[in-house]
């Protein structure tokens, strides 16, 4: 289950300074997964959604939403969020995972539409429609 942003205002104001005192914070606290090759966890708790969260100023948010966020910033460094995105583990589907390379934004509706690719994508003429394409499929 992805993790719908409602506040995007929280999230809208963390700085890129708070983004590296964050990070900081979150480094000590990552492992691989050898459940899930590829993935990253962390020991920090997790949220109703199976999703890791930091608590930063007395706030707690999504780990997976600030990787993406962050990596949006990174391209587009006046990026804001909008009602209706969300952190998507588009490579993994595995929640608690924070790799950011795992991990993109987007509406809730494409997130959810890629569950059709996971069980669809092992079929021989199946056309993957998403970007980036989902692992294991052709694009179309």
């Amino acid at each position: 289950m992805a993790h719908n942003i409602t506040n995007v205002d929280m999230y809208n104001e963390i700085t890129s300074d708070d983004m590296d005192v964050i990070f900081t914070q979150l480094l000590p606290h990552l492992f691989q997964d050898m459940e899930h090759p590829g993935c990253i966890t962390t020991d920090y708790k997790t949220g109703p959604s199976g999703r890791p969260q930091i608590s930063y100023r007395g706030t707690k948010y999504y780990i997976s939403v600030l990787l993406a966020l962050n990596n949006m910033r990174k391209r587009y460094p006046d990026y804001k969020l909008v009602p209706g995105f969300e952190g998507s583990h588009w490579k993994c589907n595995n929640p608690p995972c924070v790799n950011e390379k795992h991990l993109v934004l987007e509406m809730e509706d494409v997130n959810k539409s890629r569950l059709c690719c996971k069980i669809y994508g092992k079929f021989k003429n199946y056309r993957c429609p998403h970007l980036p394409v989902c692992p294991g499929c052709d694009p179309i």
